[in-house]
């Protein structure tokens, strides 16, 4: 699993995309795609990698808009309530992302002039990571998948849906 730098070409806004349980050779060409958010996006959804935007609400480089936001929801099905941010910008989100109809995907795929990368790509899925590089605060915001047993279970829960944000900020 990795926390992938990625980026939207036409700007250079940096986001990062989360992707879990992947082998050596998906690392390799997660490497080749991530220059271009789109193609990382269409290479994830390929391979059925479970995936997630990371802190999506946070301006990796200052550069974060609107725009790129609604390109996201386009872009990706799941989005990480992130533990290391703080909780307005958490709700925020919930909020976002809560209030997406069929008809603004309809209106953001006219406004972007793409189509969205998952279908019912209104649907969209929460996923809980404490974002902790120091090792101090370590699953204090995590994911649980209900009666997921082994890593398979995990990831297939997270791909259908049935995530759950689970601890507290750190």
């Amino acid at each position: 699993s990795e926390e992938v730098t990625t980026y939207f070409p036409e700007d250079g806004c940096k986001i990062h995309v989360l992707a879990w349980n992947i082998c050596e050779a998906q690392h390799e060409d997660i490497q080749k795609a991530r220059a271009s958010v789109y193609d990382l996006a269409d290479y994830l959804n390929r391979e059925n990698i479970a995936h997630a935007v990371a802190h999506p609400l946070y301006a990796v480089n200052d550069r974060l808009t609107v725009s790129h936001v609604e390109k996201m929801m386009l872009l990706f099905r799941n989005f990480e309530v992130n533990g290391a941010r703080p909780s307005r910008q958490n709700r925020m989100l919930e909020r976002v992302l809560s209030g997406i109809t069929e008809k603004e995907m309809v209106r953001l795929s006219e406004k972007h002039g793409m189509e969205p990368r998952m279908p019912q790509g209104w649907k969209k899925n929460l996923v809980g990571g404490s974002d902790d590089h120091s090792g101090l605060n370590i699953a204090r915001t995590h994911t649980r998948v209900p009666g997921a047993v082994t890593v398979r279970d995990l990831m297939e829960g997270i791909r259908e849906g049935r995530a759950e944000v689970a601890g507290h900020a750190s």
